[in-house]
């Protein structure tokens, strides 16, 4: 699975070297946008009813106005959320299974890399209703099963890097467009499968990456150039991408519900350029050229603009507004630079554009190099209503980090200018690792789509927080068909596995980044406390003989952590202190399950328990770890009416109880759990009087001080028993 996910990294920034790196651009400027990255939902990575999902690739609305949304998954699932981000209980969330042997051909990172609604999905009087596509790349067919084949092929094809590339579409049965569940055959089938074309690639880079539709209905279809040269050059084959009877390198534009198609399975837009050309060795279908790899396209929903975050070679990642007959230059050009054929690394600046402009090459709208990251991700227009100074900027990211600026990082650009800057990230937002593609809603609100299985939510963090679980949720990683579903991550190796389990079906595994530094992975969440509360914290630790830490110096550490605001920063103000035990290292016993506990009290102030596992790696020693059996509780002693303090009411609660016998260990007026109301219980009212956060009715000044009041209540104790 490890070298399926590098595989997959390839796949997606196509093999962007540091070797050579040279500043040829000026850094990205910073911006004062901030944003907030929460988790939205998880669980799009792990084996899900027999079939290993691999990663997510896309997430679409449907247009249904339920709020639903689907994720695409590399292994042919397709899973159903709803607008919160709760994948739907029903067939473990999946929306339509569509992993066949035929689509099944890994190791290499073949599958499904987008998924596209029908603007007229839920339109019963249209002729898209019902309707939805897909991109797959499969098994390789015979010559006949291809409606498109390279004008450029290489001189020797890998048998096993040949594979085609297949545009599909499902029609939903009227009476199922409101399923959480399809399926395509059996006596429960409720929709149907047909290939509109299908285009055959010889080597296993530079894909059909994406889809979008524009307002109209027409769809647009992203095609890498097939081909990918390690060696530093560019291969004479990247000239497809130039060559106007190719499907690659191109950004496609068809009418999927039309018949004029060679093989009449889709329709020519006649407004398309090289429809309309008089040529019949270009192909209509053809909406703009000269793209390398166009992993991600999107259509603004008010300009119309059609959007390309297109991958680069070793040097320029670039961002370009696809125009009809516009050619991109690829592989003449990186970006705004001549590139040297031979050699992949040697840039010349078109000055003035002025090659550019001399051979009717559409520069790129932004443009950056590999000093500030290494694989563009695509994304929106921003059509929201959380962020007015958003508005119509384009968001995007990288997916890989720079040989300066290392993290993955969100950019938001202004299309009528070229300008773009860094989008800030708020404290406490949830891991950017490894952006795979962006999504929008029907609200236009932005979603991020992570290699690691997670859907992230882009929010404003100076809107209304959302309130903090007094327990924890999905405490056994089993949530979602097994998941990190609630959790918060940091590094990119933390996930829900099945090879070792205390409880249920999944724990948590975690290990080091391999990155030659100091490094942290880990997973946490917070609850809802109040100062005084009393919190226990319990986990069950395990260490496969696979996966040893035996004499290393790698260290996992189970902490609890205080904050004074929720999702509060570690090492901020808002940071109260940790209680930390460290739970394993390279002397800890392998193949069993070692139980581990923290006792603790929050301190004043406290409005969140932060429960943290964190694995901790050295020099690229290797080592694993699983949890399991994950608890987190917070008790407010004393405090019977569950409104988080310790006062008069609670005092009541007792009194009004007072020598009465009740069933044992009932806390609403028996905190000493002895089965009779009496004095030990008026001892820990008092004991914990005034402890938590008062409600804003009390006046703390009118409360009398615990030893005057526990005289009174002495008296009045005595008074009683002995009229009893």
């Amino acid at each position: 699975m490890k070298q399926l996910v590098v595989s997959v990294a390839v796949f997606i920034m196509s093999a962007s070297s540091v070797l050579g790196a040279t500043n040829w651009l000026p850094t990205i400027p910073v911006g004062t946008t901030e944003v907030k990255l929460d988790l939205h939902s998880a669980g799009f990575n792990t084996n899900v009813l027999g079939v290993d999902q691999i990663i997510p690739t896309k997430l679409a609305p449907i247009p249904d106005g339920s709020g639903r949304m689907v994720v695409s998954t590399m292994g042919g699932l397709f899973r159903i959320m709803d607008a919160d981000g709760n994948i739907s209980a029903a067939n473990s969330g999946v929306y339509l299974n569509t992993n066949t042997a035929e689509t099944s051909i890994a190791p290499f990172a073949y599958g499904v890399t987008s998924l596209a609604f029908h603007p007229d999905f839920s339109n019963n009087a249209a002729a898209g209703f019902g309707k939805f596509y897909t991109l797959v790349t499969e098994a390789p067919k015979a010559p006949a099963g291809y409606d498109f084949t390279p004008v450029l092929a290489p001189a020797v094809v890998d048998p096993g890097d040949a594979h085609a590339a297949v545009l599909v579409e499902y029609t939903v049965d009227p009476g199922s467009i409101g399923s959480d569940v399809l399926v395509t055959s059996g006596g429960g089938q409720n929709v149907t499968r047909r290939e509109l074309f299908v285009a055959e690639e010889l080597d296993n880079e530079h894909n059909f990456g994406d889809l979008a539709f524009d307002a109209n209905g027409l769809l647009y279809i992203t095609t890498g150039d097939g081909l990918f040269d390690f060696n530093g050059g560019v291969n004479p084959e990247a000239q497809n991408a130039q060559e106007l009877g190719s499907v690659l390198g191109k950004v496609l534009r068809i009418d999927p519900l039309g018949n004029s198609s060679t093989n009449g399975n889709y329709g020519i837009v006649a407004s398309n350029v090289f429809a309309a050309d008089g040529d019949a060795n270009t192909l209509g279908e053809i909406y703009s050229y000269g793209h390398r790899n166009p992993w991600r396209i999107s259509v603004d929903q008010v300009s119309g603009d059609v959007i390309v975050g297109e991958v680069g070679h070793f040097n320029i990642e670039e961002v370009n507004v696809s125009t009809n007959g516009g050619n991109f230059g690829w592989p003449t050009m990186e970006g705004s630079f001549l590139i040297n054929p031979a050699d992949g690394f040697d840039l010349t600046p078109d000055v003035g554009d002025v090659f550019a402009t001399a051979n009717g090459i559409t520069p790129p709208v932004f443009e950056y190099d590999h000093e500030d990251g290494k694989s563009v991700t695509g994304g929106f227009v921003y059509r929201g209503s959380q962020f007015p100074a958003l508005q119509g900027k384009y968001i995007f990211a990288d997916f890989q980090g720079g040989d300066v600026a290392t993290s993955q990082r969100l950019f938001a650009g202004d299309l009528a200018t070229g300008s773009f800057e860094q989008l800030l990230v708020a404290p406490g937002s949830a891991g950017l690792n490894s952006p795979v593609s962006f999504g929008e809603d029907v609200n236009g609100e932005l979603y991020v789509v992570l290699i690691d299985g997670q859907i992230l939510s882009i929010n404003n963090p100076d809107g209304p927080v959302d309130p903090l679980s007094p327990v924890l949720l999905n405490p056994g990683f089993d949530d979602f068909g097994g998941s990190l579903a609630e959790w918060d991550t940091f590094g990119s190796n933390a996930s829900a596995r099945t090879e070792a389990v205390l409880n249920g079906t999944h724990s948590l595994k975690i290990f080091g980044e391999f990155n030659g530094q100091e490094n942290f992975t880990g997973a946490f969440q917070g609850i809802a406390v109040v100062e005084g509360m009393d919190i226990t914290a319990d986990a069950g630790a395990f260490i496969r003989s696979q996966d040893t830490l035996f004499g290393k110096d790698n260290e996992v550490f189970m902490k609890l952590e205080y904050y004074s605001i929720v999702g509060g920063v570690f090492g901020s103000p808002e940071f109260l202190g940790e209680t930390s035990i460290l739970i394993a290292d390279g002397t800890t016993a392998e193949d069993v399950w070692l139980a581990h506990q923290i006792l603790d009290t929050a301190p004043t102030g406290a409005v969140e328990a932060r429960l943290s596992f964190s694995f901790r790696q050295l020099n690229n020693n290797n080592g694993a770890i699983h949890i399991d059996g994950v608890s987190l509780t917070a008790i407010l002693i004393g405090d019977l009416d569950g409104d988080g303090f310790v006062g008069i009411t609670d005092l009541n609660i007792v009194l009004g109880a007072w020598n009465q016998n009740v069933p044992p260990g009932n806390p609403l007026a028996d905190p000493s759990g002895d089965g009779f109301v009496g004095i030990e219980d008026l001892n820990v009212v008092l004991g914990n009087w005034n402890a938590g956060t008062p409600p804003p009715a009390i006046d703390l000044s009118t409360i009398p001080e615990p030893g005057t009041l526990a005289i009174s209540l002495l008296a009045m104790a005595v008074f009683v028993r002995r009229r009893v």
